[in-house]
């Protein structure tokens, strides 16, 4: 019986040892598991960090992002419309009416071929290194704050007016006009014209001009063969020269204050304005009043108030040399203007 007892209890003993060894073992596996899932979370996470891209020293190149400019482009306008963005372009065509063009540098021509289209044309904020071409037009052309390196030439015109505010250009030339009416030319603001050579009847107008600012500079009056006579309004012009070159009835209208005028051909002087020097350079001019004075060195006819006189020098007060020693006029010298200018062929 007592070594039952001893048997027991080396059992009992050997089995609480197992317990104990199998509970160590486990609490082992598991400090080993803790310190292997804490590894791997820190491996992890170490790898993450190094997989994010590290942030670049310098910025990113903005040539890289940014879409290459456009090269200038020549433009067809076929459809009525604002075309207002800023941009640079070639020789633009205008096809139609009913358009806004405005806040281009265009390096080329501007020409406006809208057969039949009578709907005005607006033509703003440009800088233009060549010539605007009107072509075929009977609709009315604005120009605004428009600088011009080359000239303003108007083959056939049908609207009522071309109006040029605040614009610069070297010269205008109306060549012709598609309807009986005549057409309006009105300067104003800061535009500046060096020559405005006339070739139809037309309506020359200065309106609102700003200070020191002459509008028209010189104005020529030209015509390609005999036919009727031009019909010429000057409104309001001031302080500029006249050259006639072709039969032309020429109305002073308004404040009209002609510097000096040259009468190569048989024309016809009248109105409420006035002509500081009157120059006599062909046959048959007449004229209603002349406030200033009138040479005729050469002795040609002149008419005054419908009354033929020949062979004489006219003037209201008295008769001055071709050349006026004290006169307040521009700068530059008849002689360098629009004596007798290269008219263009039909």
């Amino acid at each position: 019986m007592k070594n039952n007892n001893i048997f027991i209890s080396v059992l009992v003993t050997i089995i609480i040892i197992l317990v104990i060894c199998i509970v160590a073992l486990i609490f082992v596996n598991m400090g080993k598991n803790k310190q292997t899932i804490a590894s791997s979370s820190q491996v992890s996470q170490e790898s993450s960090e190094s997989s994010e891209p590290e942030p670049s020293s310098s910025e990113p190149e903005e040539s890289s992002s940014e879409t290459p400019s456009k090269s200038p482009e020549k433009i067809d306008i076929t459809d009525s419309g604002i075309y207002d963005e800023d941009e640079n372009c070639l020789d633009v065509l205008v096809k139609t009416g009913d358009v806004t063009f405005a806040n281009k540098n265009v390096d080329g021509n501007i020409t406006i071929d809208a057969k039949g289209e009578t709907a005005e044309i607006n033509l703003e904020y440009l800088n233009v290194s060549g010539d605007i071409i009107v072509n075929n037009f009977e609709g009315n052309l604005n120009l605004n704050d428009v600088s011009i390196t080359g000239n303003i030439i108007v083959n056939s015109f049908g609207g009522k007016e071309l109006s040029l505010n605040n614009t610069l250009a070297n010269e205008l030339r109306l060549i012709s006009v598609s309807h009986e009416y005549f057409p309006i030319i009105s300067v104003s603001d800061r535009t500046q014209l060096n020559k405005a050579l006339i070739y139809r009847g037309a309506i020359l107008r200065q309106k609102d001009l700003a200070p020191s600012t002459t509008g028209f500079t010189h104005i020529g009056i030209g015509g390609y063969k005999p036919r009727l006579w031009h019909d010429i309004t000057l409104e309001n012009v001031t302080n500029c020269y006249l050259t006639v070159n072709y039969p032309s009835n020429i109305c002073l209208s308004g404040n009209t204050n002609i510097h000096e005028a040259y009468a190569y051909k048989q024309s016809h002087f009248y109105g409420n304005g006035s002509v500081q020097y009157l120059f006599i350079k062909g046959n048959n001019v007449s004229y209603d009043k002349i406030t200033g004075f009138v040479s005729n060195p050469e002795k040609f006819s002149v008419q005054k108030g419908g009354e033929m006189v020949n062979r004489q020098t006219l003037g209201i007060a008295q008769a001055k040399p071709d050349k006026p020693e004290n006169s307040s006029k521009p700068q530059q010298k008849p002689d360098d203007i629009i004596d007798k200018p290269d008219l263009p062929k039909e």
